[in-house]
């Protein structure tokens, strides 16, 4: 009976142990993915603010051509 009761506990230990490693596993998947997100967000924020910036200039060169054209 002791023999079957440790052969129990033995099983379930390497079970949680299995779940555990698949568990740690996971989290470290995850921080990747956070990770990669975080970089994937800056680029983003980075081309918007590019875009901004183009945006500007585009409207600034307009009314550059209109108040010359009202001079005209």
């Amino acid at each position: 009976m002791l023999s079957d009761g440790a052969r129990n506990q033995a099983s379930t230990l390497d079970e949680v142990s299995a779940a555990i490693e698949e568990l740690s596993s996971r989290v470290s998947e995850t921080a990747d993915n956070s990770t990669e997100m975080g970089k994937s967000m800056e680029t983003s924020m980075d081309l918007l603010n590019e875009s901004g910036k183009t945006v500007q200039a585009l409207v600034g060169s307009m009314n550059e051509v209109e108040e010359a054209s009202v001079r005209t």
